[in-house]
């Protein structure tokens, strides 16, 4: 394959294969026309958007990225993204997954949902921390915003995001760092929520959790308008655990707030994912006195 590199050197990606940049966490970003991506206009973008990106290497197939399909590499540092294009929009079924529950403009959505084309970015780079992994995808969405995306869609998280979001100079500071700092609920995993019985509150869980080395976190309400607290609840606690390197386990309790306190259990029999196997802990508020003060 032909392959467009921008800086000599760049199709090597330090020796890393296509092969194995296909095995890692992933984000799909919707266009809505043809893909029609400029190599050396997006090689400026990449190194515009970080100062340690100022060496990125992209290297893009020729003649698929000149047909509106490009397929190639973009890498930095420690980090390998690759990069395939596909002049069809994502499945139905999918979009719906990732854009029903996500909370941002219905304008956005509706534009999104008419795309005719998407991108999707894979990790394959040799930095080990999950978190770091998601940082180097969306910083690559972001650059992708410049070049007309609508949103980044995260399957695994069932959850999507403006990738304008992403995009640098969004917001005042270090660009990587506001990625970093982005609240876990809003892209690297997802807050859902889940049909209940009439008259029976409604249920909120996260998806995608177990990819950031922690369980997804699930509670119960009593009534809607829960949303937005339980994203700051969840929010707490994921970064908490990101930082901290701490293991959550069943009858874990943890400080969430002034005089705030959870415990952890495992989901009760006739409850919503009591029977699926996943890796997900229940939430339940309590008192001071009942807590051993994880945090």
């Amino acid at each position: 394959m032909e392959m467009a590199a921008q800086v000599p050197g760049a199709s090597l990606m330090d020796g890393r294969s296509m092969h194995s940049l296909q095995r890692g966490l992933s984000l799909q970003v919707l266009f809505p026309g043809a893909l029609r991506l400029d190599p050396e206009r997006l090689t400026r973008s990449l190194r515009r958007y970080h100062r340690s990106m100022r060496e990125a290497l992209l290297a893009l197939d020729r003649d698929l990225t000149g047909s509106g399909s490009p397929v190639g590499m973009v890498g930095w540092g420690a980090h390998a993204v690759s990069l395939l294009g596909i002049e069809a929009p994502v499945r139905p079924a999918m979009f719906e997954l990732c854009v029903g529950p996500a909370r941002y403009a219905d304008e956005i959505k509706d534009r999104a949902r008419s795309h005719q084309s998407h991108v999707l970015l894979t990790y394959g780079g040799s930095d080990s921390s999950p978190l770091e992994q998601y940082v180097a995808l969306s910083a690559v969405a972001g650059v992708l915003a410049e070049e007309g995306a609508i949103l980044a869609l995260n399957q695994r998280a069932h959850t999507s995001i403006p990738v304008q979001t992403l995009a640098r100079g969004n917001g005042v500071g270090d660009s990587l760092e506001l990625l970093r700092a982005l609240p876990v609920p809003a892209l690297y995993a997802g807050l859902v929520e889940v049909p209940s019985l009439p008259n029976r509150g409604i249920w909120l869980r996260t998806y995608g959790n177990p990819a950031l080395g922690m369980p997804d976190l699930a509670t119960h309400r009593d009534g809607p308008g829960s949303w937005t607290s339980v994203f700051q609840l969840f929010s707490h606690i994921s970064s908490y655990l990101l930082a901290s390197g701490a293991e959550l386990g069943e009858s874990h309790t943890m400080q969430v707030g002034a005089g705030a306190f959870v415990k952890f259990r495992a989901a009760a029999p006739g409850e919503p994912f009591s029977e699926t196997g996943e890796q997900l802990l229940v939430t339940e508020s309590i008192t001071s006195s009942q807590s051993n003060r994880l945090r």
